[in-house]
């Protein structure tokens, strides 16, 4: 028969490798990636709505809810142990119940998951062909605003037949032909035709004012070159990319870690065994 001792000293163990084992890192790995990426979604999501009060609360509360799950998972990947979420951790202290607290936690983010999915698809995907470009001279002023289908031919033409160099816009590349024009009017305007006292050699507007799409175009002309949204669309490809890498490692992890620290627990054992039988 086993002693106390030894059946408790086994329950400790067990207990020790179930709560720091690789599968609450891998998990913990998966949770961090998943809150990146509704924080990023939310964000862009609210940024594209940002004209209606609603989209940007909703995008807002997403972009929250990723960052709580993004750092329990960190704290999960780094620690081996599962970490609660603030959310989770609210509820159950309002409730008092650790279900309740459950079905909030996962409730909101399935709620969640169309806002973020629809604020990354448009955020990081090619929606055309259309490049937004610029012409800037030695001191620093944009000096001509255009857009093209076919960047090469367009920088061609314009070396040879008005002795200028083009350079795409970041974050403004393989948009839809309507956005190119809605964004390249939003520039002109920013800049100003020579005509009008600008520094800008164009001698019309991508859209007149008197245009009946001018003011829905001007609009989205404007969320487009936001900050914000050109900085998304600049980084998140690459950063899904980075997120799958940097999840190679915890994949990695599972499949060693469990076994390892079984090896190291029963290197334990097998010292503990020798030195009681001294």
């Amino acid at each position: 028969m086993m002693s106390d001792a030894n059946q408790q000293y086994i329950i400790e163990k067990f207990i020790n490798v179930a709560e720091v084992s690789g599968w609450n890192r891998f998990f913990g790995g998966l949770k961090l990636a998943g809150g990146a990426l509704q924080a990023v979604g939310g964000m862009a999501f609210a940024t594209i709505t940002s004209g209606t009060v609603v989209g940007a609360v909703a995008g807002g509360a997403v972009a929250l809810k990723g960052v709580d799950d993004a750092i329990a998972g960190g704290r999960s990947l780094f620690s081996g142990r599962t970490m609660d979420t603030l959310t989770y951790q609210g509820v159950e202290s309002i409730t008092g119940s650790r279900y309740a607290a459950f079905v909030a936690d996962i409730g909101l983010d399935v709620l969640a998951l169309p806002v973020s999915a629809a604020g990354l698809s448009v955020a990081g995907r090619s929606i055309g062909t259309t490049t937004v470009y610029t012409s800037v001279n030695g001191n620093g002023a944009v000096k001509y605003v255009g857009i093209t289908d076919n960047f090469g031919a367009r920088a061609i033409a314009h070396h040879l037949r008005k002795g200028i160099g083009i350079k795409p816009v970041p974050g403004l590349t393989k948009l839809a032909r309507t956005d190119a024009r809605a964004v390249e009017q939003v520039l002109i305007e920013t800049y100003g035709l020579g005509r009008d006292g600008g520094s800008l050699l164009n001698k019309i507007n991508s859209i007149a004012s008197d245009n009946r799409i001018y003011k829905v175009a001007r609009a989205s002309g404007a969320r487009l070159t936001s900050p914000v949204r050109s900085l998304l669309r600049r980084w998140l490809p690459g950063a899904v990319e980075g997120l799958a890498t940097a999840a190679e490692p915890v994949r990695k992890l599972v499949a060693v870690w469990p076994s390892a620290e079984l090896k190291i627990l029963s290197g334990q054992d097998r010292q503990s065994g020798e030195s009681g039988r001294i």
